[in-house]
């Protein structure tokens, strides 16, 4: 059911190869899970900035990055104590300003020494870092590239130029609501307004003029984590979700530290049918693939597109997973030799064959260094170091000797089946859980009297769990049991009892 071609070797410049490369050798490696990863690569003596920390689900990615020897220096708006005993040294600087904070990294090379690598695995700051890359002749994707990519409608219209089939796109401007008055919470009822009834058919016209028909997926076209992202039935739904995001926007520019105009761009995309959705997680040089993994997605939670985990490797057909890496390859080819990065694709099987959702220029989120790391010993924290630490030849050759599959993952998010915000009353883990010859990571990003904001409040969900095992049986086996051993419960906040 499966070819035997190990992905791990793929031939840089090879798209053929990277077409036929499926999942790795079925008859895997027996080796321990301990063992699982590939010893980490030395960098003593070298520095890297790290541009922004992310969450305290990143604490994992920058371990690994100091367990090579690197001195990690972190840029940030301030300092983060889930990352002091990682950090060798800070840059505190706020990181809306991007000349301060530019200015801010040379003054640092002034004082201490040059850096050796730039690197960054958040969303909002992959930019800066390249900029700062740039101004000090390092390694780097260039912003410019990186700019259009993060830019979803750009990226989409680019991909369509160059005859890469994606999703057809509206953009629509907040203006569309400027004279829609909510009062109530998650701007319920705008749409029945007297001004909410006509953006409502003003929108219905736009969508009836570029030959769509509803239902539709409203998102940003600067944004990441599902935020602001959902499926729309009808103009009056999109009426409201513009309300909310223009309702929200000070708050969203001060929380993320985006330019206004960025999250106030927002579009209309054709909601795809078909197959199942992907995830490609690949380390990227000079626009060619040296190392790929599908991560089939389990049906998301809509109308908010909640992400409830997939598996590793996919269930899909070999023909499916040979198109949508020759996908992943023509999507590079738009930008030429441009990236070098561990990237993020996700794309979708449609009727008429796959599509591209997004191209993340960045370490996946949430489970996916998990993922990677116990299923193929792929450490994305160590690659990542590798692109702007090493020569390409020694990026190539670093991932030749890979030993193929070495477990089948299973992951599932932790989404609650709750509305609106939630306080957590009560989360207990089962301290078997970690022993459990099945587990391989968590991580919960809330605890017990903490405030959730699940949608439509927010796009929160409580965290995320994978499991492994010998088949792809076992390891969903594995999952159940171990969510069995996770209990929860939200209650209302005090506030609105």
């Amino acid at each position: 059911r499966r070819c035997t071609c190990n992905p791990l070797r793929m031939q840089s410049g090879d798209a053929e190869r990277i077409g036929s490369c499926l999942m790795g050798d079925m008859g895997h490696s027996r080796e321990s899970f301990s063992s699982a990863a590939s010893a980490a690569p030395s960098f003593h003596g070298k520095k890297v900035l790290l541009v922004c920390t992310g969450s305290s689900g990143r604490v994992p990615l920058m371990e690994a990055m100091v367990e090579t020897g690197v001195k990690l220096v972190v840029l940030d708006s301030e300092r983060k104590a889930f990352a002091e005993h990682v950090a060798s040294d800070w840059i505190v600087c706020p990181m809306s300003d991007r000349d301060a904070c530019i200015a801010a990294a040379h003054d640092y090379v002034k004082k201490n020494g040059a850096f050796d690598g730039v690197l960054s695995y958040d969303d909002f700051e992959i930019t800066l870092a390249a900029e700062i890359a740039a101004s000090m002749d390092l390694p780097h994707t260039p912003a410019k590239t990186i700019c259009s990519i993060r830019n979803k409608y750009e990226f989409r219209q680019r991909c369509r130029a160059a005859g890469v089939p994606s999703p057809r796109v509206i953009r629509l401007p907040l203006s569309l609501v400027s004279k829609v008055t909510c009062t109530s919470e998650y701007c319920e009822g705008c749409e029945g307004t007297a001004a909410g009834v006509v953006a409502a058919a003003v929108i219905d016209s736009l969508v009836t003029q570029a030959g769509l028909s509803y239902p539709m997926v409203l998102k940003p076209s600067f944004g990441a984590g599902k935020i602001n992202t959902r499926r729309v039935d009808r103009g009056s739904e999109v009426v409201r979700s513009l309300c909310n995001i223009r309702d929200g926007l000070d708050a969203f520019v001060k929380r993320w530290g985006v330019p206004r105009e960025e999250a106030a761009d927002v579009f209309l995309e054709e909601y795809l049918m078909g197959g199942p959705e992907v995830d490609v997680d690949c380390v990227v040089m000079k626009g060619r693939v040296l190392f790929a993994s599908i991560n089939q997605n389990r049906d998301c939670k809509e109308p908010f597109f909640l992400e409830c985990g997939g598996m590793v490797p996919p269930e899909i057909s070999e023909e499916s997973q040979a198109a949508f890496y020759k996908l992943l390859q023509d999507v590079l080819d738009v930008y030429g030799e441009d990236i070098s990065s561990v990237c993020h694709f996700e794309a979708k099987m449609t009727h008429a064959g796959p599509a591209p959702i997004e191209l993340n220029l960045r370490i996946g989120g949430a489970e996916t260094p998990t993922m990677m790391r116990t299923a193929y010993g792929v450490n994305f924290a160590h690659e990542a170091l590798r692109l702007v630490l090493s020569s390409p030849a020694d990026c190539f050759a670093a991932l030749q000797h890979r030993t193929g599959l070495l477990a089948h993952c299973s992951s599932t998010n932790i989404v609650p089946d709750w509305e609106g915000e939630g306080v957590i009353e009560s989360l207990v883990v089962d301290p078997r859980l970690r022993t459990d010859p099945a587990f391989a990571g968590i991580h919960l990003y809330f605890k017990q009297g903490d405030l959730m904001r699940c949608p439509p409040a927010g796009s929160a969900y409580m965290g995320w769990l994978v499991a492994k095992g010998e088949t792809h049986e076992a390891a969903e086996a594995g999952l159940v049991r171990l969510m069995s051993m996770i209990q929860y419960k939200l209650v209302l906040p005090p506030a609105k009892i």
